[in-house]
This record gives structure tokens, C-alpha cells and sequence, in this order.
């Protein structure tokens, strides 16, 4: 089994990110198609997305999402997930060459670099 560890996004309470192995994955971006039971999860609403980090899964609530209540579903479904690495498609979208240091800059922005500046009264935000 996978080790995951599930870190908040700071000013984004429907979204996780699960902290996996890095290159776990051979891509980064939106998938176009994940194996089950976290397909099964986005069909029926209870995840709106997935999003494949060089070190993080991230998945965001549904609507009526609470993760509390769907969290260990969630948790359940992508280790499951990720014992099939072959069931993981890229989607359409290649990631931009740039996307690996967008994601290290948000992980530092999420951690120790952007809890500095909220301890302060500040706000760091990445340029889109």
C-alpha cells in the first residue's frame, strides 16, 4: 500500500492534497482517466477533480462534499488507485514545461514559506 499523508490547501477547504512518493505518477495535470474506485468517485459526485502533482494527488469536493464524512472514502479509493499506476491516463491537456515548478512553488507557498508570512499578516500569492 501506497503511504499517503493528506495536507490542507491553505483558502481552499474543498481541496486535498495527498502527499505520495514523488514520480509515482508519469505525468502531472488533470487525468483523463483514473482507475476505479476513485472513477467512481468523480461520477457520482462526491470528488469535482484530481489533479496529478510530481508529488501529490490533489482531489477537490464535490458540491455537497464534506471531508469529514467522505474523507476516508476518498482516502480508500486513491490508494486503491494508486496500486494501479497503469489505470492513471494523461489527459488531453499535457502539463506545461512549467508545471513542476508552479507545483514546487505552491507546496512552498502551502508550507513553512507562506506560514512565515501569514504569522506576520501577510500573503504570498503565486502569479497565474
Amino acid at each position: 500500500m501506497v503511504p499517503l499523508h493528506a495536507q490542507r490547501c491553505p483558502g481552499e477547504p474543498d481541496r486535498l492534497r495527498w502527499i505520495t512518493p514523488p514520480g509515482m505518477l508519469p505525468f502531472t495535470g488533470t487525468p483523463g482517466a483514473v482507475p476505479e474506485p476513485l472513477a467512481a468517485l468523480l461520477t457520482d459526485g462526491t470528488l469535482a477533480e484530481v489533479r496529478v502533482e510530481p508529488a501529490a494527488v490533489v482531489t477537490v469536493l464535490g458540491a455537497d462534499g464534506d471531508w469529514r464524512r467522505d474523507g476516508p472514502r476518498v482516502r480508500s479509493a486513491l490508494h486503491a488507485a494508486l496500486d494501479d499506476p497503469a489505470g492513471w491516463i494523461p489527459g488531453a491537456a499535457s502539463a506545461s514545461p512549467d508545471e513542476p515548478l508552479r507545483v514546487a512553488t505552491q507546496a512552498l507557498l502551502d508550507g513553512r514559506v507562506g506560514d512565515f508570512a501569514r504569522s506576520h499578516g501577510g500573503m504570498i500569492q503565486p502569479s497565474r
